[in-house]
Protein backbone atom coordinates (compact mmCIF):
# COMPACT_ATOMS: atom_id res chain seq x y z
CA UNK A 1 0.00 0.00 0.00
CA UNK A 2 2.81 2.44 0.84
CA UNK A 3 4.43 2.01 -2.59
CA UNK A 4 1.12 2.55 -4.38
CA UNK A 5 0.47 5.72 -2.39
CA UNK A 6 3.97 7.04 -3.14
CA UNK A 7 3.57 6.39 -6.86
CA UNK A 8 0.11 7.97 -6.81
CA UNK A 9 1.50 11.09 -5.13
CA UNK A 10 4.30 11.36 -7.70
CA UNK A 11 1.93 10.86 -10.65
CA UNK A 12 -0.55 13.40 -9.29
CA UNK A 13 2.17 15.97 -8.81
CA UNK A 14 2.10 15.63 -5.05
CA UNK A 15 5.85 15.99 -4.69
CA UNK A 16 6.38 19.00 -2.45
CA UNK A 17 10.02 19.68 -3.34
CA UNK A 18 12.38 18.44 -6.02
CA UNK A 19 15.97 17.53 -5.28
CA UNK A 20 17.36 19.23 -8.39
CA UNK A 21 21.05 20.12 -8.45
CA UNK A 22 22.05 23.39 -10.10
CA UNK A 23 25.70 24.39 -10.20
CA UNK A 24 26.69 27.92 -11.23
CA UNK A 25 29.92 28.27 -13.21
CA UNK A 26 33.11 28.83 -11.24
CA UNK A 27 34.26 32.45 -11.08
CA UNK A 28 36.91 33.59 -13.56
CA UNK A 29 36.00 31.48 -16.59
CA UNK A 30 35.80 33.21 -19.98
CA UNK A 31 34.29 32.24 -23.29
CA UNK A 32 30.80 31.28 -24.35
CA UNK A 33 28.52 30.48 -21.44
CA UNK A 34 27.40 26.85 -21.69
CA UNK A 35 25.11 24.44 -19.87
CA UNK A 36 24.98 20.69 -19.48
CA UNK A 37 21.71 19.04 -18.48
CA UNK A 38 22.38 15.66 -16.87
CA UNK A 39 19.80 12.86 -16.62
CA UNK A 40 20.27 10.68 -13.55
CA UNK A 41 20.52 6.90 -13.60
CA UNK A 42 17.76 4.83 -11.99
CA UNK A 43 17.72 5.01 -8.20
CA UNK A 44 20.76 7.30 -8.17
CA UNK A 45 20.15 10.57 -6.38
CA UNK A 46 20.99 13.80 -8.14
CA UNK A 47 23.58 14.85 -5.56
CA UNK A 48 25.68 11.76 -6.31
CA UNK A 49 26.74 13.40 -9.58
CA UNK A 50 27.77 16.72 -7.99
CA UNK A 51 31.48 16.03 -7.44
CA UNK A 52 32.23 14.72 -10.93
CA UNK A 53 30.30 17.53 -12.60
CA UNK A 54 32.02 20.15 -10.41
CA UNK A 55 35.31 18.67 -11.56
CA UNK A 56 34.13 19.05 -15.17
CA UNK A 57 33.29 22.70 -14.47
CA UNK A 58 36.75 23.27 -13.01
CA UNK A 59 38.48 21.53 -15.94
CA UNK A 60 36.89 23.36 -18.86
CA UNK A 61 38.07 26.86 -19.83
CA UNK A 62 34.59 28.32 -20.31
CA UNK A 63 31.76 29.09 -17.87
CA UNK A 64 29.68 25.91 -17.57
CA UNK A 65 26.33 25.67 -15.81
CA UNK A 66 25.11 22.25 -14.66
CA UNK A 67 21.49 21.26 -14.23
CA UNK A 68 20.57 17.84 -12.85
CA UNK A 69 16.80 17.56 -12.60
CA UNK A 70 15.38 15.02 -10.20
CA UNK A 71 13.00 12.74 -12.07
CA UNK A 72 9.89 11.28 -10.40
CA UNK A 73 10.92 8.41 -8.09
CA UNK A 74 14.51 8.97 -9.35
CA UNK A 75 13.63 7.22 -12.62
CA UNK A 76 14.17 9.09 -15.91
CA UNK A 77 11.93 6.66 -17.80
CA UNK A 78 8.65 7.86 -16.26
CA UNK A 79 6.85 9.56 -19.19
CA UNK A 80 7.21 13.33 -19.16
CA UNK A 81 9.39 13.40 -16.05
CA UNK A 82 12.68 14.19 -17.76
CA UNK A 83 11.17 16.96 -19.92
CA UNK A 84 9.43 18.58 -16.96
CA UNK A 85 12.63 18.34 -14.93
CA UNK A 86 14.77 19.96 -17.61
CA UNK A 87 12.14 22.68 -18.07
CA UNK A 88 12.13 23.24 -14.29
CA UNK A 89 15.92 23.60 -13.90
CA UNK A 90 16.14 25.73 -17.05
CA UNK A 91 13.55 28.14 -15.65
CA UNK A 92 15.41 28.37 -12.35
CA UNK A 93 18.78 28.92 -14.03
CA UNK A 94 17.55 31.52 -16.53
CA UNK A 95 14.86 33.38 -14.59
CA UNK A 96 16.26 33.23 -11.05
CA UNK A 97 20.03 32.92 -11.61
CA UNK A 98 20.63 34.83 -14.87
CA UNK A 99 21.98 32.01 -17.03
CA UNK A 100 22.53 33.03 -20.67
CA UNK A 101 24.00 29.83 -22.10
CA UNK A 102 24.94 29.95 -25.78
CA UNK A 103 25.84 26.26 -25.96
CA UNK A 104 23.60 23.47 -24.67
CA UNK A 105 24.84 19.98 -23.93
CA UNK A 106 22.81 17.01 -22.77
CA UNK A 107 24.13 14.01 -20.90
CA UNK A 108 22.88 10.99 -19.04
CA UNK A 109 24.09 8.00 -17.10
CA UNK A 110 22.64 4.49 -17.27
CA UNK A 111 18.84 4.76 -17.54
CA UNK A 112 19.13 8.54 -17.81
CA UNK A 113 21.53 7.97 -20.71
CA UNK A 114 19.00 5.66 -22.33
CA UNK A 115 16.27 8.33 -22.09
CA UNK A 116 18.20 11.49 -23.01
CA UNK A 117 18.58 10.62 -26.75
CA UNK A 118 14.79 10.53 -27.16
CA UNK A 119 14.46 13.85 -25.34
CA UNK A 120 17.20 15.45 -27.45
CA UNK A 121 15.82 14.02 -30.72
CA UNK A 122 12.22 15.00 -29.98
CA UNK A 123 12.63 18.30 -28.10
CA UNK A 124 15.95 20.09 -28.69
CA UNK A 125 17.67 18.66 -31.77
CA UNK A 126 17.79 22.11 -33.40
CA UNK A 127 19.49 23.82 -30.45
CA UNK A 128 21.61 21.10 -28.83
CA UNK A 129 25.37 21.44 -29.25
CA UNK A 130 26.23 17.87 -28.22
CA UNK A 131 25.26 14.84 -26.18
CA UNK A 132 27.25 12.57 -23.85
CA UNK A 133 26.14 9.06 -22.87
CA UNK A 134 27.75 7.38 -19.87
CA UNK A 135 27.06 3.66 -19.51
CA UNK A 136 24.43 4.07 -22.23
CA UNK A 137 24.28 4.03 -26.04
CA UNK A 138 22.16 4.93 -29.04
CA UNK A 139 19.68 2.18 -29.78
CA UNK A 140 18.57 0.55 -33.04
CA UNK A 141 15.78 3.11 -33.17
CA UNK A 142 18.25 5.44 -34.89
CA UNK A 143 19.37 2.90 -37.50
CA UNK A 144 18.30 4.29 -40.86
CA UNK A 145 19.43 1.70 -43.34
CA UNK A 146 22.72 0.94 -45.06
CA UNK A 147 25.48 2.92 -46.71
CA UNK A 148 26.33 2.41 -50.39
CA UNK A 149 29.03 -0.01 -49.23
CA UNK A 150 26.43 -2.10 -47.36
CA UNK A 151 27.43 -1.03 -43.86
CA UNK A 152 24.64 -0.18 -41.40
CA UNK A 153 23.93 3.51 -41.10
CA UNK A 154 22.91 5.24 -37.88
CA UNK A 155 21.78 8.85 -37.89
CA UNK A 156 21.34 11.10 -34.91
CA UNK A 157 20.86 14.87 -35.27
CA UNK A 158 23.38 15.85 -32.57
CA UNK A 159 27.09 14.97 -32.19
CA UNK A 160 27.26 12.22 -29.54
CA UNK A 161 30.02 10.80 -27.37
CA UNK A 162 29.42 7.40 -25.79
CA UNK A 163 31.55 6.43 -22.79
CA UNK A 164 31.39 2.91 -21.40
CA UNK A 165 33.45 0.82 -19.09
CA UNK A 166 30.97 -1.41 -17.35
CA UNK A 167 32.03 -4.77 -16.03
CA UNK A 168 28.72 -5.61 -14.40
CA UNK A 169 27.25 -7.01 -17.63
CA UNK A 170 24.08 -4.97 -17.19
CA UNK A 171 24.12 -3.72 -20.76
CA UNK A 172 26.50 -6.30 -22.18
CA UNK A 173 28.04 -3.07 -23.39
CA UNK A 174 30.20 -4.07 -26.32
CA UNK A 175 27.45 -6.13 -27.92
CA UNK A 176 24.63 -3.68 -27.21
CA UNK A 177 26.60 -0.62 -28.25
CA UNK A 178 27.42 -2.04 -31.66
CA UNK A 179 23.97 -3.56 -32.37
CA UNK A 180 22.71 -0.59 -34.42
CA UNK A 181 25.73 -1.09 -36.69
CA UNK A 182 25.14 -4.80 -37.35
CA UNK A 183 23.28 -5.82 -40.51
Amino acid sequence: MHLNLCVLLVICGGVVAWDDVILSPPVGKTGPESVVYFAQGADITTDQYTLILQELQNTVDFPLWVGIPQCPANVAAIPGGLKKGIDRVTATMTEDMGMKAELQFYAGHSLGGAMIPDYVNDEVAETATGMFLFGAFLTRKFKTGQTAEGRPQVEFPVPTLTVGGELDGLARYVCRCRMPFIN
